[in-house]
């Protein structure tokens, strides 16, 4: 396995975060959310349709069952920020991201609220990528020849040849891929190549050549080794520094990612119990709960602080409680730090041509730095 080669160009892991990625230039984007809410509607009555022998005369099965996914979260995401979704197992972190990434359709899903991107409210009029928690790549091909092919597929027509390699080769410099550009892709069962951080990068490279304002990440960190994790996020974080909004959900983040953060939004059960600056965190639930144990990582602090255990039975018995209280303390914080829109608006359930129109990588507006032909033919 090429460990090493496909995660880290060289530089050290305390000044990384430092180097900014620069081949490309991107259009500002705010993100705002207000009194956001996912609702999803269960009913039996397909599978009593299918099946005759389930049919019961009770009369709950008749009745839509209507589950909470999210109720009435409220966030910002400034431009040129890293924002970490925290929370535990069921706490909603992913649904909000596919909210926000409009991932998540269906006909019995239900989302309310309101949701701008530069005082816009379609997610289709900026330029945005979404990078998954597994990595779909093509085992038997170089990261070189990948991300060209990508390239290919995802630039538009007006970018030459000679523009393409040239935005290929610098986000493979940028990523730190270099070293193994040459390499097969790999994936760990069949066929030996990269490692898992440097799947996750290629994977991330890829998405970069639609030079994306936002970007949503699912779990990023996850199954990664605490090296490769950091170096992931030190990328993120030098994305930010030329404008890009990062939006990410995180599982378990070690300390020295957490305080790469600038923005964290903590989940449980479905609703926001902080959304804000990442350095504030910690204050707040010191207020309200218990102080942070000393070198104690906070993020694993915040995370069970909004935790429900079920397991553990009557040591849990007051996490409800405890719970409530936190969330009715945010709703009144959230009243003062989240002002309503200027506009109010409605988000309704998304048409089927719309989920098509967005998916189409035409229908962004692509903007990269002129590149001249004639410095590409010397390169």
């Amino acid at each position: 396995m090429i460990d090493n080669e496909c995660v880290g160009s060289g530089q050290s892991s305390g000044d990384s975060h430092k180097a900014k990625l620069s081949f490309s230039s991107v259009t500002p984007v705010d993100v705002q959310v207000r009194n956001l809410s996912v609702q999803v509607e269960s009913s039996t009555r397909q599978w009593k349709d299918r099946f005759p022998s389930f049919r019961k005369s009770t009369s709950d099965l008749e009745t839509p069952q209507t589950k909470c996914l999210l109720t009435h979260i409220d966030a910002d995401f400034p431009h040129g920020t890293l924002t970490g979704i925290l929370g535990s197992r069921g706490s909603g972190k992913t649904t909000l991201l596919n909210v926000l990434s409009e991932r998540m359709y269906d006909s019995n899903l239900s989302v309310q609220g309101e949701r701008l991107h530069n005082n816009s409210t379609s997610l289709s009029s900026i330029s945005h990528a979404y990078v998954g928690q597994t990595d779909s790549l093509l085992p038997t091909v170089t990261v070189h020849e990948t991300l060209t092919f990508a390239a290919s597929l995802l630039l538009p027509t007006s970018i030459s040849r000679i523009q393409r390699a040239k935005l290929v080769d610098n986000i493979i410099v940028e990523l730190g891929l270099k070293d193994c550009s040459n390499s097969c892709v790999g994936d760990g069962v069949r066929h030996m190549g990269c490692s898992s951080g440097g799947l996750r990068l290629i994977s991330l490279g890829i998405e970069l050549l639609r030079n994306p304002s936002v970007l949503f990440l699912e779990e990023p960190t996850t199954g990664l080794d605490p090296t490769s994790a950091f170096h992931i996020v030190t990328k993120l974080k030098s994305l930010t520094q030329k404008g890009v909004t990062v939006i990410m959900t995180l599982h378990q983040p070690r300390s020295d990612v957490f305080r790469m953060l600038d923005r964290v939004i903590l989940l449980s059960q479905g609703h926001s119990l902080y959304a804000g600056v990442a350095s504030e965190a910690v204050p707040w639930f010191e207020r309200l709960v218990r102080p942070l144990e000393l070198h104690r990582n906070p993020a694993d602090y915040l995370i069970d602080i909004g935790a429900i255990n079920v397991c553990m039975g009557a040591a849990e018995e007051t996490a409800p409680s405890r719970i409530s209280r936190l969330i009715a303390a945010w709703k009144s914080e959230s009243a003062i730090r989240f002002p309503p829109l200027k506009s109010k608006l409605t988000i309704s359930p998304v048409d089927p041509h719309d989920v098509i129109k967005a998916a189409c990588w035409s229908c962004h507006t692509w903007t990269y730095p002129d590149i001249p032909e004639a410095e590409g033919k010397q390169s």
